[in-house]
């Protein structure tokens, strides 16, 4: 009777003793895969959980033995501030932007790696740093001295408002009116092609009347002066004034435009940074009068 009891008790506890075997293996390896990871807080309470006698004892020995290896090589920290009179004993610490408490001078224990520590104090002052935690690195003091790092500051204000502020480059009154001076110039000294080619055409015309005139009368059209009756030399006279007058004209305009341009490129350039103030004032005198322009440049 007692056989059959005990027979029938190892039937029942078999599927529950193999499906808590898996589960403890599957742990363990689970653990082992997140210290190659090196994501050694998780792996740790992965080995606390197969490490229980729950677990076939074969599997629970080893994940505890792991687990203490693990103790030895997982990193922690100890924050520290201090203030001008010693260590400050309060204010929220937070880790990789998780809050881990307040400053007690306990050791954190973190993953090998780089970390972001936020320091916030009740008087709203914040410190931030970065640190790099390698493995094995137990207890490693972080110490925020808010003296220090306040000088720091002052120092790189100062510096800010000691460094000179590059000098930019405005587009002043000058500098605009020397633009639209180039502009005009440039204008007329091309407009001086327009007269030039009348002047061309017309003086075209005239050799061409009097050529005609000539062949016609077998001599030459009167001086310019005179009045001929010849109709052809008569307009050849007059194509003659018109090439004068335009050639006049090009002339003018060719100097004129150029002058102008030439102003405006030194007003442009001289223009440059500082804006203009210019006066202008009439100037009277025993024998002239006019304008005359004053100012800084």
């Amino acid at each position: 009777m007692r056989i059959s009891v005990a027979i029938a008790a190892l039937l029942l506890s078999s599927p529950a003793f193999a499906e808590s075997t898996n589960s403890c293996a599957d742990a363990s390896e689970r653990a082992q895969k997140l210290v190659d990871e090196r994501r050694l807080l998780e792996a740790k309470t992965a080995f606390r959980s197969c490490a229980q006698s729950a677990c076939p004892a074969a599997i629970s020995a080893d994940c505890q033995s792991r687990l203490d290896e693990l103790k030895k090589t997982t990193p922690s920290i100890i924050v520290r501030v201090k203030d001008k009179d010693g260590d400050v004993a309060s204010g929220v610490v937070t880790l990789d932007g998780a809050n881990i408490g307040v400053i007690d001078g306990q050791s954190v224990d973190v993953d090998p790696g780089t970390h972001k520590i936020h320091i916030q104090l009740p008087d709203t002052r914040t410190f931030d740093r970065q640190v790099i935690v390698a493995p094995g690195e137990h207890s490693r003091p972080v110490t925020f001295d808010t003296q220090q790092t306040q000088t720091q500051t002052q120092t790189q204000t100062q510096t800010q408002t000691l460094t000179p502020t590059p000098t930019q480059t405005h587009w002043t009154t000058m500098r605009t009116a020397g633009f639209v001076t180039i502009i005009i110039g440039a204008t007329a000294f091309a407009s001086a092609f327009v007269p030039q080619i009348l002047a061309f055409i017309d003086h075209s015309n005239a050799s061409n009347l009097q050529r005609r005139a000539n062949a016609a009368s077998s001599g030459s059209c009167p001086s310019l002066n005179g009045v001929s009756a010849n109709s052809d030399c008569a307009s050849a006279i007059s194509y003659e004034g018109q090439s004068s007058a335009s050639q006049s004209a090009a002339i003018a305009l060719f100097i004129t435009g150029a002058v102008v341009a030439i102003t405006g490129v030194v007003l442009f350039v001289v223009g440059d940074n500082e804006p203009t103030h210019v006066a202008i004032r009439p100037l009277l005198g025993p024998s002239f009068a006019g304008l005359g322009v004053s100012g800084a440049f």
